[in-house]
């Protein structure tokens, strides 16, 4: 039985389709392993009898409960688990960490089933309230980063320093079953990916982005030297051949960037990688050697946030990037290498326009056809989240933001239409058809569908997909309507 008991919650149908490992639980963790403490990981998204499994472990009344919780469908499983735990014992201590409760700490703790609210990175604040609970502990004042009740009332204490990314102990893997989780990331590799996060946090100031709120604006890395430990570990301990730089950022040094490069190159890993964080500007910068040698050395992803195709909109939310850029690079890449780009957009921001919309598709489309590498998944709607700033316009403009952590678990980006005043009734259609075609519209995602029926299909839709987005053509969808394509993936 576990001394600490950590939850990770569902996301729905949608955190079904790619499983990633806990990272946030595991770091959360690493300083408590470290000590000798019998930690138990309870993911819901793998585990298809998780309440018999929490049930166990609650027999022995842990020093607490831990749950990591992001806005929307997962904060109702955290609410689940969180009512379960105190049915059972109402003396077991519940934390919440993660994004949602670190952006609205005291809507969160005001919560009758949650004690405890870690604001931020977790390693030592829940490091402190461990020791403390376990020591019989009354008085949290002086654990930075901690919200907590006194006599009922919301309590905190001011926010911690960021940590030494170098300082940390190494991520405590064995806490969970690693093969459970690389069987779903098979989307990027044949094998799977194994996950590495090298450095937090964003120094850029998208207007949409949570990074301003939970991250301050501010980067910070590991050492070059510690990258390569934790990559030659993966490769070595796991027999991995993929592995997922998921960094807000990766690319902010680019001193710190060659370094890496130069470091694996001389390691010889014979490795794949994705880097999900490529700004287009950073890449924009990149010679053509620069380029070449990313791909050598195993690159064959990379993700890059475009957003939209409207100079307006990337104006407007302090983007920073220009739309040449964005078309030099894709040409650039698919000239000079065989890394693949995945891009990134958004539709359905306060003050766009149906020709902003326009703009984004052409350029979607205009992406895929000056290189065949090119991958674009689904376009995205724009989702106001808390601790941004066009959520403060959003409010501005009508959006009534959710009142209770129940209300915050019941928004999904499919319910647009009924929350969004800005929207009109057009727009809203327009909006929603834009989605559909663009799932279709990139053929090579279709590859990655799991039947050989679901690819008839997709090959079958391709072409009048790619035709809606290119000539703005939306009438007649039955394809929408019928719900196809949530049928399809």
């Amino acid at each position: 039985m576990a001394d600490i008991v950590l939850v990770q919650p569902g996301g729905g149908v949608y955190g079904k389709r790619q499983i990633f490992m806990p990272i946030g639980l595991l770091c959360a963790s690493s300083l408590l392993y470290k000590e000798g403490y019998k930690i138990k990981i309870v993911d819901l998204r793998i585990e298809d009898d998780w309440e018999k499994t929490l049930l166990r472990e609650l027999k022995t009344s842990p020093v607490c409960v831990g749950i990591t919780v992001m806005t929307g469908i997962p904060i109702l499983d955290g609410l689940k688990v969180s009512k379960l735990v105190k049915d059972y014992n109402e003396d077991i201590p519940i934390v919440w960490g993660g994004v949602h409760p670190s952006i609205l700490p005291e809507q969160t703790i005001i919560n009758e089933n949650i004690d405890y609210v870690v604001q931020g990175e977790g390693e030592y604040t829940f490091y402190e309230l461990v020791k403390a609970l376990q020591n019989g502990k009354t008085n949290f004042c002086d654990i930075k980063g901690l919200w907590y009740k006194e006599n009922s009332k919301p309590k905190s204490v001011p926010l911690r320093e960021f940590a030494n990314l170098d300082e940390l102990p190494d991520i405590p893997y064995r806490l969970i079953d690693i093969d459970k989780y690389i069987k779903t990331t098979a989307y990027h590799f044949e094998g799977g990916m194994f996950p590495l996060q090298t450095s937090r946090g964003c120094p850029f100031k998208c207007t949409f982005c949570y990074n301003n709120t939970f991250n301050r604006s501010t980067w910070r890395a590991m050492s070059p030297e510690r990258v390569l430990e934790q990559i030659e570990s993966a490769v070595n301990n796991y027999k991995i051949k993929g592995i997922g730089v998921l960094d807000d950022n990766f690319f902010v040094n680019t001193k710190r960037t060659d370094k890496i490069l130069e470091l694996m190159e001389k390691a010889g890993l014979d490795i794949k990688l994705y880097f999900q964080g490529a700004r287009v500007d950073v890449l924009h910068r990149m010679s053509k050697k620069q380029l070449q040698r990313l791909e050598r050395l195993g690159v064959e992803y990379l993700q890059i946030g475009v957003e939209s195709g409207s100079q307006k909109i990337i104006d407007f939310i302090d983007k920073r990037i220009r739309i040449e850029q964005v078309l030099e690079i894709n040409r650039k890449i698919g000239e000079y290498t065989n890394i693949k780009p995945i891009y990134n957009f958004m539709i359905g921001f306060p003050t766009e326009t149906e020709h902003d919309v326009f703009l984004t598709t052409r350029l979607f489309i205009k992406l895929l056809e000056e290189n065949s590498n090119a991958l674009l998944q689904q376009i995205s709607v724009f989702v106001p989240y808390p601790g941004t700033k066009i959520y403060n316009l959003a409010v501005k403009l009508g959006f009534k933001p959710p009142l209770t952590l129940e209300e915050w678990g019941s928004q999904h980006w499919l319910d647009f239409d009924k929350r969004y005043p800005w929207l009109s009734k057009g727009m809203k259609k327009r909006i929603k058809r834009v989605v559909y075609a663009s799932f279709g519209a990139n053929k090579n995602l279709g590859e990655y569908l799991d039947s050989r029926f679901k690819r008839l299909l997709f090959k079958i839709y391709h072409p009048l997909a790619k035709l809606r987005l290119k000539h703005n053509f939306y009438y007649f969808m039955p394809e929408a309507s019928l719900n196809m394509l949530e049928k399809l993936k």
